[in-house]
């Protein structure tokens, strides 16, 4: 199976500013969204494992808006370093997509990408603005392609009403089809900007994402990083940028 694969670079703090300016992202038109994800107050879900038949399985579920819209989408995605079920396929009609998902990180450069699956589904503002509340039914926001695709990978432990959201991220900035210069490439730049909450500092983040067939992660990730390298915009070692929001967020 020849997949598409996701290839993503963190900057963050000054690193991150100074990219919006050498990409030329200032002059640009971004969408604006409001995000948020939704799990266990101990992140079982993302951290795999404790609520899933299968442990080496990990969940994220998020749902995001279109400032001004009153519909947005909500988001189930599988993921796992290994073969997903050969069966999970990309399906436009049934709004899924298998791809391969890389997160650099430079204190393990060499890691393999991981196999991803998503289900998308429209959901109502006025339910995702229900579910942030202290109480509220989160079930509400995801479809029922996606609550019975869950139920069959969760294990007896998993409840709905067990989740809480993280966020919601206010004024997350997208710009896409960015020329990345020599390279050839373009990439979808997101600017994530984290309020500090309690002893937790807040945090800038920019995400840099590009796409390659399977066969040219090894070399469209080395170009990327050159790229950046070259600029002295460095990228991050801490990982997803998902992880980092839904650490803020605890």
């Amino acid at each position: 199976m020849n997949r598409e694969v996701e290839i993503k670079f963190l900057l963050s703090g000054s690193v991150a500013e100074q990219a919006e300016h050498t990409f030329g992202l200032v002059g640009r038109e971004p969408d604006t969204l409001r995000v948020a994800f939704f799990d266990t107050p101990d992140l079982a879900l993302f951290n795999g494992g404790l609520l899933m038949t299968n442990p080496a399985l990990t969940v994220i579920l998020r749902a995001r808006f279109k400032n001004s819209e009153n519909k947005g989408t909500s988001t189930l995605k599988f993921r796992m370093v290994g073969a997903l079920p050969i069966e999970w396929v990309t399906d436009e009609a049934a709004d899924t997509k298998r791809e391969l998902d890389y997160s650099f990180d430079n204190t393990s450069p060499d890691k393999p990408a991981s196999d991803s699956f998503s289900v998308n589904a429209k959901v109502r503002s006025d339910d995702f603005n229900l579910a942030l509340q202290v109480g509220g039914n989160i079930k509400d926001v995801f479809a029922d392609p996606q609550r019975d695709r869950l139920k069959v990978e969760a294990n007896g432990d998993f409840h709905w009403h067990n989740l809480r959201a993280f966020g919601p991220v206010d004024g997350v900035l997208v710009w896409k089809h960015v020329p990345l210069g020599p390279t050839g490439l373009e990439a979808t730049f997101e600017r994530w900007i984290l309020p500090s909450r309690g002893t937790i500092v807040g945090k800038r983040l920019l995400e840099v994402s590009t796409r390659a067939a399977e066969p040219e992660l090894e070399s469209t990730k080395a170009k990327v990083l050159a790229l950046l390298q070259s600029k002295r915009l460095n990228p991050e070692s801490f990982g997803s940028k998902t992880k980092l929001v839904l650490e803020q967020y605890r």
